[in-house]
């Protein structure tokens, strides 16, 4: 790691042998409660920590500090700095400018750019950012107090300006949209308003001029305005000497309109300015009056049809019509019926005529449409006018709360209108006692159906339980006849155990006006059928008062598939906890598998130095057998470690006849010994897999098979055979396949059993003995391979799988051939880092045997000082990868900097990292531990570039 010192004030660059013991994460916080807050968003760590030394020399606030732009963009946020020191040449991901723009107003906080090389575009946006400096790498301590102090300054003055700013527009705005509002609503008042000011002058706004028939748009002086204002209607001076603040005047004018004046005077604390007169016209207030009393008083003791047929009497009489209606209109189309006519002074049949014949396209446009004279003639294809001799027309278009029309009111006239601007107020006051009427009859039909029809079981009771209603859905749940349900008590529905407090409950509960909702998914309440079973159900209770007394609305909700699934929901729960205490198990096995892996490494290294020196002595047979032993325990280190690895599937052409007898072999190690296994591979197919999934594969069906036999003695048998598919089908789309089969005598499995074998989390084992997700596992894999997996299985005869794997096109890849001698190193100098002391001490050895010269460091940081101080004194590193303080990709990404052409060989049983992140850290070699003098003197070479010789010409 580069680290950066600061001293007397001068940045000094870096210094070696420094560490820096940071949180390898994206980012670390410190919490700072004085001064500026400070934000440090640096990649490198050294110029961080001298940032960090330099800041709390200056007395300046630490809040947090971000290595890459993804963790600035998540911290800076909850931070909330005054200040961000950000570089603007982040070594990978988002650049400084990038994140400042990101972020923009949400920031909120100064910038500073620190830069030692960025071209100038970069730049130039940086500085275009707002409250933003740009401070150039090496900085002197002032330097860097001054740009903070400044930064922090300039942001601080232009939010200030901004907010000045702000505040001045938002009371420029306002004072405008006030003058604005004054005027516009002296204009949009409805009333008449005459202003006299203590001089005599006069101001009326439009409504006033209209009421006396001047143009809205003419402006007048004070003279010409008196002129126009008749008296005594109008007389500004009489007006403002005998005006009586409040008091409400009725004015007749001759054209036989009545206005109402008031008046009011207009004060700045104790001085009186002027008077406010206001004129209005309600002409039609009076006309109305009556037409208000018959609505209020006449017709409030009707309701229905009745109701409808009074109101188109009175309609008729109040109009001074010849005949009055009230129909239905559905939405959607222009069928209607007639309810009621009423046609001079008579009631008619609803038949009189059709609801289509009317002109129902200009009502449905319009809502309202008057025609005060030439009725017939606007609408001639009427025949509703025609045939009631129609001269004039009034109808209104009746709607509900949602703006669907639902019927229709009208009056016609076999003369015109004498005044049809009055007509339709009177009608639209009819029109909404007609709408309210047809909307309860709606309401009634829906509410009817709402009950019948309801998904849960609805029952009416009175405050004695009397059941009075049910609808069929209680029919069906409580499995009663609906006529045996009313009349009989709710307490019958009531388990036993539950019914002697229930009367003294079902009458508190009738003393509130709450609905209440009792049981739950949990804890269901019980509800007795017919037949004497007991049903889980959520109960609601309503309460409503009506003419016939007071009665409860009961619901009945069915929850036993709600139990049902919250039954199955506790058995996933407990099958997913099985899961995760599998997969911790599997990465427990996979860290025991690492370290296990490092002893064999020594081993193995040992034995290779022993063979050397133990040729051709009685030993050396010993020797052998040791030597075979470490490698079937590397062997299945190995597969262990394969198992436990979670990285994405890597599909290679691989000989599965390999593959197989890997997996037969770790399976056959946790077998026990009653269970014999069988390996017959008749075949040797090549196919395009993950080999790590093919062992999964077969783990899990020798697995399955274990578990159907049992306890008894048994036979598992593992076949492997290339066999041609008679015919195509969707996933089987290839000639020829390798067959690979898992046979076992076991219970063998029903047909129940065997349409749910591949669901997840299906299991016939007890409870906490399976997950559930093994052949679900299984068949994922192999239809993700593009291959088939059959099942034949019967009880008492046994189970075999059978997965179809399609053949590869290409040959596999040939393994090199094993040479037994090493190659010679020429004297070439590698560094070896491993932090484990006994495999540096064999690895050293096994170098030297080879030729090389050898430096072993086990501190991989001190290893990097040496590389850094002399980077051309060694050919070839060879690295550890899981390493403390520093890994192996941290060495790589260093040596790639330091030096991009140092061949570099990680080391490792077990990496923990993905193939594409060594790759993206430059790393091009890999040597797998445990090794021996052959594979590392091969991966030695390629890592070099040097062909490959004889063993013959070692020197």
């Amino acid at each position: 790691m580069q680290v950066y010192r600061v001293a007397d004030g001068e940045y000094l660059g870096e210094e070696p042998g420094c560490s820096i013991a940071r949180d390898r994460g994206d980012g670390v916080t410190v919490d700072a409660d004085d001064g500026p807050r400070i934000f440090i968003v640096e990649d490198d760590a050294g110029v961080a920590e001298a940032l960090v030394d330099a800041l709390g020399r200056l007395g300046f606030a630490l809040c947090g500090i971000a290595e890459n732009g993804e963790a600035a963009l998540r911290l800076l946020p909850r931070a909330r700095p005054d200040l961000v020191l950000i570089d603007l040449d982040l070594s990978s991901g988002l650049s400084g400018v990038e994140i400042a723009e990101r972020l923009g107003d949400d920031l909120n906080a100064a910038l500073i750019f620190l830069t030692s090389n960025s071209h100038a575009e970069l730049a130039e946006r940086a500085l275009r950012a707002e409250s933003a400096a740009l401070l150039h790498k090496p900085f002197h301590l002032q330097v860097l107090k001054a740009s903070i102090e400044m930064a922090l300054f300039k942001h601080r003055a232009e939010r200030q300006l901004s907010a000045a700013n702000r505040a001045l527009a938002d009371k420029a705005d306002e004072l405008e949209r006030s003058l604005a509002l004054v005027q516009a609503t002296l204009d949009a008042t409805a009333d008449g308003l005459l202003v006299v000011d203590r001089a005599g002058h006069l101001s009326a706004n439009r409504q006033l001029l209209a009421l006396w028939g001047i143009d809205p748009g003419a402006e007048l002086r004070d003279d010409e305005l008196r002129a126009r204002l008749e008296a005594p209607l109008v007389d500004p001076a009489a007006l403002t000497r005998d005006a009586d603040e409040g008091a409400s005047h009725l004015l007749f004018a001759d054209d036989g309109r009545i206005l109402e004046r008031r008046c009011r005077r207009q004060r700045v604390g104790d001085l009186e300015v002027g008077c406010v007169f206001s004129f209005r016209d309600v002409t039609r207030e009076f006309e109305t009056h009556e037409a208000l009393r018959i609505l209020s008083t006449g017709l409030a003791h009707l309701s229905g049809e009745a109701l409808l047929r009074e109101l188109c009497h009175q309609l008729a009489r109040l109009l001074d019509c010849d005949a009055a209606f009230v129909s239905t209109l559905p939405q959607g189309h222009a069928e209607g019926r007639l309810i009621t006519l009423w046609v001079d002074g008579e009631e008619r049949r609803p038949d009189a005529f059709a609801v289509a014949e009317l002109p129902l396209e200009a009502i449905l446009r319009d809502a309202v449409v008057v025609v005060d004279e030439g009725a017939r003639a606007r609408f001639p294809a009427s025949r509703a006018l025609a045939q009631l001799g129609a001269e004039s027309c009034v109808f209104e278009l009746l709607r509900d709360r949602a703006g669907r029309h639902i019927g229709l009111i009208g009056a016609v006239c076999r003369r015109p209108l004498a005044h049809p601007d009055r007509v339709a107020p009177i009608l639209s006051l009819f029109a909404v006692l007609a709408k309210t009427n047809l909307l309860r009859a709606r309401e009634a039909v829906t509410a009817e159906a709402v009950f019948e029809f309801s998904p849960d079981g609805l029952l009416i009771v009175r405050a004695d339980g009397e059941i009075v209603a049910a609808n069929s859905c209680a029919e069906n749940l409580l499995g009663y006849a609906r006529g045996e349900l009313v009349g009989t008590s709710i307490d019958a529905l009531v388990p036993d155990s539950h019914r002697d407090g229930h009367a003294r409950r079902r009458a508190h509960f009738h003393g509130g006006t709450v609905a209440r909702y009792l049981g739950s998914i949990d804890e269901p309440l019980k509800a007795c059928r017919r037949d004497g079973d007991t049903i889980p159900v959520d109960i609601g209770l309503g309460p409503f008062s009506s003419a016939d007394g007071a009665f409860v609305v009961v619901s009945l909700r069915d929850l036993r598939a709600h139990v049902r699934a919250a039954e199955e929901r506790a058995s996933l729960e407990l099958q997913l906890r099985q899961l995760q205490k599998m997969e911790a198990l599997g990465t427990l096995a996979g860290g025991i598998a690492h370290d296990f892996n490092n002893i064999l490494g020594a081993i193995v290294a040992n034995i290779e130095l022993l063979r050397a020196d133990l040729r051709e002595t009685p030993a050396m047979e010993r020797l052998e057998e040791v030597s075979a032993a470490a490698d079937r325990a590397t062997l299945l280190v190995r597969q262990i470690l394969a198992f436990s690895r979670q990285q994405s599937p890597q599909r290679r052409v691989i000989v599965l006849a390999g593959v197989v007898r890997e997996a037969t072999t770790l399976l056959r190690a946790t077998l026990p010994a009653r269970i014999h296994l069988h390996l017959q591979i008749d075949d040797d197919p090549a196919i395009l897999a993950d080999a790590t999934q093919i062992h999964q594969v077969l783990m899990n069906l020798g697995t399955n098979a274990l578990h159907a036999i049992g306890d008894a003695h048994g036979e598992i048998v593992i076949r492997l055979q290339t066999t041609p598919i008679g015919r195509r089908t969707p996933r089987c789309a290839h000639d020829r396949y390798a067959e690979l089969s898992v046979r076992d005598d076991g219970c063998g499995m029903d047909a129940a059993t065997l349409d749910r074998i591949f669901d997840p989390f299906f299991t016939t084992k007890p409870t906490g003995e399976g997950s559930g997700l093994g052949l679900s596992v299984v068949h994922g894999i192999v239809i993700d391979h593009g291959g088939e997996l059959a099942v034949d299985s019967a009880p008492g005869r046994g189970t075999t799988f059978t997965v179809l794997l399609p053949l590869a096109a290409e040959e596999p890849e040939t393994a090199p051939v094993e040479r037994h001698e090493p190659l010679p190193g020429d004297d070439s100098r590698v560094i070896l880092i491993d932090d484990d002391p006994v495999l540096a001490t064999v690895g050293e050895a096994l170098l030297t045997r080879l030729g090389y010269q050898v430096r072993t460091f086990t501190d991989p940081c001190v290893a990097l000082e040496a590389l850094r101080a002399a980077p051309e004194s060694c050919d070839l590193v060879l690295t550890d990868c899981n390493m403390p303080k520093l890994s192996g990709l941290d060495i790589a990404r260093a040596l790639r900097e330091l030096r991009p052409e140092l061949p570099l060989v990680l080391v490792s049983g077990h990496t923990g990292r993905s193939d594409e992140e060594i790759a993206r850290a430059g790393i091009r070699y890999r040597l797998d531990k445990p090794y021996n003098l052959v594979s590392l003197n091969q991966t030695l070479a390629a890592a070099r570039g040097v062909p490959e010789r004889d063993p013959g010409e070692a020197t």
